[in-house]
């Protein structure tokens, strides 16, 4: 999995996940619509995962969710099996709303940090430069390769993730990385362009859980 912090406007997050001889593209921001989907494949850091002469095709699966997952799964689990009344929906769907809507508020703060790295580029050096260690080495913690991976996959709630930010480990190696990309370059996992990205593979499920 590929994942992407592309400042480009009207784009949050962007991701590839390669299924075989296909892909998969996850896009997140305001009005997705064609022209941004082209910028954002049109961008270096991109073409660099795609095979040289690919093209966008013509026609593509696509979908665009409007409503959360987890929150479609309590609508209907409620209508199914408990019914559909106003009392139903009150008793058995409503704490899952509310859940999920308490921890949307929290998202946006996660998010109103992602859209800062996405424009500072020390920022996005000390991401990648964390995240190029995480998987380099089995020895190293995956904390910041985690904290990706759940906030644009959706694997944990927000407010884990925003919690195990604010872990004095990780705030250190951040900050540390950070400072040191000031002198040393980069580790080569993208390009050092105006619109560079801060991805990396993602294909450790199992160290995933090391982290939390």
């Amino acid at each position: 999995m590929h994942v992407f912090l592309l400042n480009l406007p009207r784009l949050e997050f962007a991701a590839l996940v390669p299924k075989g001889d296909f892909a998969t593209l996850v896009l997140l921001g305001d009005g997705i619509d064609k022209e941004l989907i082209a910028s954002f494949l049109s961008a270096p850091e991109v073409r660099a995962c795609l095979p040289p002469l690919w093209n966008i095709p013509a026609n593509v699966c696509r979908c665009a969710p409007q409503i959360n997952v987890r929150e479609a799964k309590a609508l209907a689990t409620t209508a199914v099996m408990e019914g559909v009344s106003a009392a139903d929906f009150r008793e058995h769907y409503e704490p899952t709303y509310r859940d999920i809507a308490s921890d949307n508020k929290i998202g946006k703060l996660v998010f109103l940090a992602t859209g800062v790295i996405q424009k500072v580029r020390l920022a996005r050096r000390g991401v990648l430069k964390m995240v190029a260690r995480e998987q380099a080495r089995e020895d190293v913690p995956p904390r910041m390769s985690t904290v990706l991976w759940d906030t644009f996959t959706g694997s944990a709630p927000y407010r884990d993730v925003f919690m195990r930010t604010l872990q004095p480990a990780f705030l250190v190696r951040f900050a540390w990385d950070i400072i040191t990309s000031i002198w040393k370059r980069r580790p080569s996992v993208g390009a050092d362009t105006g619109k560079e990205a801060a991805w990396t593979r993602m294909p450790w499920a199992e160290r995933m859980k090391t982290a939390k």
